[in-house]
């Protein structure tokens, strides 16, 4: 029996030859539709009942573990009719694209674009082109509510400034009821399939949900959600348009190191959470300087003496107080106000202390105090906002209403009629925004820094 084993594996061999060696080609279905993201080229596939993951591996020569990153959901195995995104072969991609397909990538592709916003309005199913100027001026309802009502309203107004003969926007308004039962019934609505961006303002949970949708169909998903990075950490179609607290600490590290003269700098905490946000700004601070490493001193305790300890005497101080609990800092701005004369000091707050009642201005003057903020308001354009807002609903407008309109704005300057945008950071009225290249979420870098002036908070850079 044993003789007819070598034959048998020399004809195996032969047969498996041809099968290692085989080369694919593609054809025009195959590069038929093309779409590009962050300056890269991808083809779209539709699956149909004879791929296999090994099978549209080898064709466009590109590996399957590249193939489960790009499109998460194929790990489950493939679906047929749904869409998978290859990567071009670098060596396919042209290092001059013809002019005509330049041309055809600024050219609007088509003459209406779908937005699906979802917000926790806790009104009942889904609502089209919803109006909602007798809303605004209901002062029954809660603030939170109220403040997403006018993100909406915000969105609105920027849709019909962005109208034009070449491209029009059609809004579809999904309530998640902040539910997740709710959302994921909203998730399964046959209108998603023809929408071309996607808002979302919600929870956690809800966001997380929404942005696994983003993730399966390479939806754009844009958010002003507070810290939204986390939940869209691993989504490259997503923009967070508000950078989390920890990258506005880090910044704000940045720029002490690079414009404060300090012979010692100090980052102060009183719990865990603030613990991350004094390592980030420790972090920022190593980033541009050397020289001079700040530390991490704990002021749970309350205790002066803790912080007095940390400085030097004579020399200047930066302080980066990571609290926004009004309690806490007042008495330890007291505490370095009373010893100025030993202890210079340049103070570095957060965002959060433009809030504080009880605090003297004159303290924060004295201290030279600086605030660092994600937002720069385009002053001229805010004004004609609020005029527009009075106007229309009577009523002055909340933060939410210009966040809307500037996210409306970004992906109708940036991104509508593109297949490619041109850039994605946009100067809006209420803020800027700067999206480094990334492999992840595009979070937005832009941070400035404020001080007290004649008793007045202005921009110093």
């Amino acid at each position: 029996m044993h003789r007819f084993l070598i034959p048998f594996c020399i004809l195996l061999f032969a047969f498996c030859i041809p099968s290692i060696a085989q080369d694919y080609t593609l054809s025009k279905r195959d590069t038929s539709d093309i779409q590009y993201l962050d300056g890269k080229k991808y083809y779209i596939l539709k699956v149909d009942k004879s791929e296999t993951l090994y099978n549209i591996s080898k064709r466009f020569n590109v590996s399957q573990d590249e193939l489960i990153k790009i499109n998460p959901w194929i790990k489950d195995g493939l679906k047929v009719n749904k869409k998978v995104w290859i990567p071009a072969p670098f060596a396919a991609a042209k290092k001059t694209a013809p002019k005509e397909e330049v041309e055809k990538e600024k050219t609007p592709a088509k003459p209406l674009y779908n937005v699906a916003v979802f917000l926790p309005l806790r009104y009942q199913g889904i609502n089209y082109d919803l109006s909602l100027s007798d809303s605004a001026e209901n002062n029954t309802i809660d603030r939170e509510t109220l403040s997403d009502l006018e993100f909406y309203e915000g969105i609105q107004h920027a849709v019909d400034t962005l109208a034009s003969k070449e491209c029009k926007v059609h809004l579809s308004l999904y309530d998640t009821g902040n539910d997740s039962l709710t959302t994921a019934m909203l998730l399964k609505e046959w209108r998603l399939k023809d929408v071309d961006f996607i808002i979302s303002q919600n929870s956690f949970n809800i966001q997380k949900m929404v942005n696994k949708y983003s993730i399966e169909h390479h939806l754009p998903l844009f958010t002003f959600s507070m810290n939204g990075t986390e939940v869209l950490k691993d989504n490259p179609y997503a923009f967070s348009l508000q950078p989390s607290s920890n990258l506005q600490c880090r910044l704000g590290g940045k720029y002490s190191a690079g414009h404060f003269k300090a012979d010692n700098a100090i980052a102060i905490k009183t719990s865990s959470k603030e613990n991350e946000r004094a390592i980030s700004f420790q972090k920022g601070w190593e980033e541009t300087s050397k020289d001079v490493k700040p530390k991490i001193v704990d002021y749970s305790s309350l205790d002066s003496n803790v912080i007095l300890k940390a400085l030097v005497k004579g020399k200047v101080n930066v302080v980066f107080v990571a609290s926004s609990n009004e309690d806490m800092v007042n008495p330890l701005l007291l505490t370095l106000i009373n010893h100025k004369e030993d202890y210079p000091v340049t103070i570095v707050g957060l965002p959060t202390w433009q809030s504080f009642e009880s605090i003297d201005m004159e303290v924060l003057e004295n201290l030279n105090t600086h605030i660092f903020s994600a937002w720069h308001h385009n002053h001229s354009e805010i004004l004609n906002f609020r005029t527009y807002f009075r106007n229309e609903y009577s009523t002055e407008p909340l933060d939410a209403a210009f966040q809307g309109f500037d996210v409306m704005m970004l992906i109708g300057k940036n991104f509508m009629g593109k297949k490619q945008p041109d850039k994605k950071d946009y100067n809006g009225i209420f803020t800027s925004y700067i999206f480094p290249e990334t492999k992840g979420v595009h979070e937005n870098t832009f941070v400035t820094m404020m001080k007290y002036r004649n008793y007045d908070l202005v921009e110093v850079r």
